[in-house]
This record gives C-alpha cells, structure tokens and sequence, in this order.
C-alpha cells in the first residue's frame, strides 16, 4: 500500500482522546506521519502518548516557537509571569 495520510494536530488537555484518535486513524487511514503542537494555555503535555507511537509513525512535535510570531510568544509569556 503507497497510500498514506498525515495529518496536523493542536491539542489541548485532550489526552485521553489523542490515545484513540492515533489508534484509529493509525489502523484505518493509515496515518503515518502526524505535527503536533500543544496549545500555549493547555495544562497537560501529549508526549507521553506520542512516545508510543514513534515506532509507527513520524512524529514532529512543534513548540510555540515553531509557528507562532515571536511579538505573541513574548505577550504570552509576560502575562503567564
């Protein structure tokens, strides 16, 4: 099969979600490579869960600094300070 999928994903604190979600569309599409970014206000980190895939599938986990203007990162991280 030559056919894969990809896909690009912003979660946030959707943990127990992202478990079934890969599992699915890892079986069923077959998705193969997947961006994740986590959202600047989420509480909970995915990388446990993507950890377990990268055997599978090509991970590329981004950080705020990855996509967003740096004029906003710095906004965000006064106002987290």
């Amino acid at each position: 099969n030559d056919k894969i999928f990809s896909a690009c994903l912003i979660v946030k604190d959707d943990n127990h979600w992202l478990i079934e979600w890969l599992a699915y569309h890892y079986h069923i599409l077959p998705l193969r490579h997947v961006v994740v970014t986590t959202d600047p206000t989420s509480r909970t980190s995915p990388l446990t869960i993507l950890q377990r895939w990268k055997d599978r599938m090509t991970m590329d986990v981004w950080t705020d600094a990855d996509f967003l203007p740096a004029w906003i990162s710095k906004k965000q991280k006064a106002a987290n300070n």
